[in-house]
């Protein structure tokens, strides 16, 4: 285990020795002309992704579930009838379910 530690220090300071140099940046002209190339070549609408209605369509559904599902506990809540069994029944027949 000396020996690979010795060799690991070895190589680190190998490596803190070497010299860095500055990353290069593209010239300004080449920059635009390639985002330029990527935009054009892009497969968007001017109303947006392809998938859009798609996703709006998701949500409409998800807020209707939502609704429905608080509408449904409202109406749980408000029932006349107390009952502390309620809750394990309605496990059980839910458990029985196949």
């Amino acid at each position: 285990m000396k020996q690979v530690d010795h060799q690991l220090a070895r190589l680190f300071r190998a490596a803190g020795q070497a010299p860095t140099s500055e990353p290069l940046e593209l010239p300004y002209e080449i920059e635009t002309r390639l985002m330029g190339a990527l935009r054009s070549n892009s497969e968007v609408d001017e109303e947006g992704p392809l998938c859009a209605p798609i996703l709006r369509r998701a949500l409409g559904a998800a807020g209707f579930i939502l609704l429905l599902s608080l509408v449904l506990t409202y109406m749980a809540w408000k029932q006349d009838d107390p009952n502390e069994l309620n809750l394990a029944e309605s496990v059980i027949r839910l458990s029985m379910v196949p």
